[in-house]
């Protein structure tokens, strides 16, 4: 009778037991659509009160720049000119102003800057000179509807071009940076180099070993030529430009005090993350060298590059340590 009661005593403990869990967790759940239902409210307030301030910000602001696009872009037969119209849209303009565009020209390439880690991560080189642009131009607007202007673009491959729109009032004037194209980029593009190594050193007397990695690349860049170039915005009709002028070859050689210890080809990366094209190469050469020898600055690296309508450009870069 007693093993009765105590195995009627567990079954009902069990089942007061689960009872219990099964109202803990109802209750947990609750809790947690509780909080999340809150969680979405604060959300929604939160947006609210952005599109609010946003809206009050709207109301303040003298003017609103929604964005330009771009129109009939093309490259002129005669490999000479970039044409293209510039599509400019505000949501709000001051009545009483008169409108303008003005360009800058720069008939150089942008000044390339020294990178440390590779492509992706630039850093203003304080040895960049300073640019000299030509006088300012006035390009001429028309409108076809409120707020809406447009401008007819012909421009050389031999410049780059920045933008600026000029809202004038009768008591201010505001100013508006629209952005770079740089056609002269595009065209005619310089490339930098990265050269790493991974092992270094003489091993032995009159036995030197490097074991290196090198980056070649467009010096500006789609993805990230606003930071190649100070603090110009790039603004891109198209991607056409990419197709403009391609690579044929990479060749480079490997100098140790003027002798040469290697050559090699790059091969273009498959890299998916990037918008540019790098050329990389990984290998080791041998060189002779004192076991004592300060290796330091004694490398060259020399670059040839081939493009597709057969120009060839060459450069030299010394280690990146």
């Amino acid at each position: 009778m007693k093993k009765n009661y105590s195995t009627l005593i567990t079954i009902v403990l069990i089942i007061v037991f689960g009872l219990f869990q099964y109202s803990y967790f109802q209750k947990v759940n609750d809790v947690q659509t509780s909080v999340g239902q809150v969680m979405n409210e604060i959300r929604m307030i939160r947006n609210d009160i952005s599109q609010q301030i946003y809206q009050l910000n709207a109301e303040k602001a003298d003017y609103i720049l929604d964005g330009i696009i771009f129109n009939d872009s093309k490259f002129a037969d005669d490999k000479k000119k970039y044409s293209t119209q510039m599509r400019i849209t505000f949501s709000k303009l001051p009545a009483d102003a008169k409108y303008s565009l003005e360009v800058l020209e720069y008939s150089e390439h942008y000044p390339v800057q020294n990178n440390r880690y590779g492509p992706y991560n630039a850093y203003i080189d304080e040895n960049v000179k300073q640019m000299e642009y030509s006088a300012i131009k006035t390009v001429t607007l028309t409108s076809d509807q409120k707020n809406v202007y447009t401008a007819d673009l012909n421009l050389s491959y031999e410049k780059n071009y920045e933008y600026t729109f000029v809202i004038e009032t009768p008591t201010q004037v505001f100013r508006e940076k629209l952005g770079a194209i740089p056609v002269l980029e595009w065209m005619d593009p310089v490339y930098n180099a990265e050269v790493y190594y991974n092992e270094l050193g003489v091993r032995s007397p009159d036995k030197g070993y490097i074991n290196y990695n090198i980056n070649v690349y467009r010096a500006l860049d789609q993805s990230y030529g606003n930071l190649l170039i100070n603090d110009k915005i790039l603004i891109y009709p198209d991607n056409e430009w990419l197709n403009s002028k391609g690579i044929s070859s990479i060749t480079y050689k490997v100098l140790y005090e003027n002798v040469l210890i290697k050559e090699g080809i790059l091969k273009q990366s498959h890299d998916t993350y990037s918008f540019n094209e790098i050329y990389e190469a990984h290998d080791t050469a041998k060189f002779t060298a004192n076991i004592n020898d300060d290796l330091n600055d004694k490398f060259i690296f020399e670059f040839t590059i081939t493009d597709t309508e057969g120009k060839v450009t060459t450069f030299d870069k010394k280690m990146n340590y």
